[in-house]
């Protein structure tokens, strides 16, 4: 119990405030926890909350997109569109339903499109295999291109997701209801748009 309290309390406060503006201390005040040992006692310090935050909602992620694999899993053939469906349904499935879930896309959206780590990195390193299902039928469906210029599609592709879809679930967005259906399927578009985009003559020789 206090281990969740602690993890939605800093959610909540990340998805207000930033980030780079929570501490420790108002992590714990909010979870109505007397003193920062609890804290410590569960996570060790705030990177392992922020950790421990991570793995649980892409836990939930990866579940939902399992279950949505299931039919291209037994043969039917995924087309662009589709793929990209799979790669934000999941997440804005939940964010829609779990106000949770919603804090953590709007709190760590941001946060993840700042981050110097490559974000497919950490898609590549969710090893399942509907991760693996995705990136290779995604490549493939893209067209012929170098593997560098693929990843750094794909890397544009997922840095412009995490930032719409966090400013999305903030207070002046909207996931729910016929504006979050339409939010969602101009989003898919979008990025197969981006990532099936020709290639010119000089991209094609900065990567030759």
């Amino acid at each position: 119990m206090t281990r969740e309290r602690l993890m939605r309390a800093a959610e909540l406060l990340i998805a207000q405030d930033g980030i780079e503006n929570v501490t420790v201390r108002a992590i714990v005040l909010e979870a109505e926890q007397k003193n920062e040992s609890a804290l410590q006692y569960h996570f060790q310090n705030r990177d392992g909350l922020l950790d421990a935050i991570h793995q649980q909602r892409n836990a939930e992620v990866r579940a939902l997109r399992e279950a949505l694999l299931q039919p291209y899993l037994k043969g039917q053939v995924p087309d662009l569109r589709d793929i990209c469906r799979l790669m934000v349904m999941p997440s804005y499935t939940l964010a829609r339903k779990d106000k949770g879930f919603r804090n953590y896309v709007r709190g760590f959206g941001t946060w993840i499109t700042q981050s110097s780590r490559p974000i497919q990195m950490a898609f590549d390193n969710a090893s399942s295999e509907g991760v693996t299902f995705l990136l290779d039928h995604l490549h493939r469906l893209v067209g012929e291109m170098p593997e560098a210029m693929f990843l750094a599609r794909l890397e544009s592709t997922l840095r412009f997701v995490a930032l719409t879809m966090s400013h999305q679930a903030g207070p002046s967005g909207g996931l729910g209801g016929h504006e979050g259906e339409r939010f969602i399927a101009n989003l898919q578009d979008t990025m197969a748009g981006i990532m099936s985009a020709p290639v010119s003559p000089e991209t094609a020789n900065l990567y030759s």
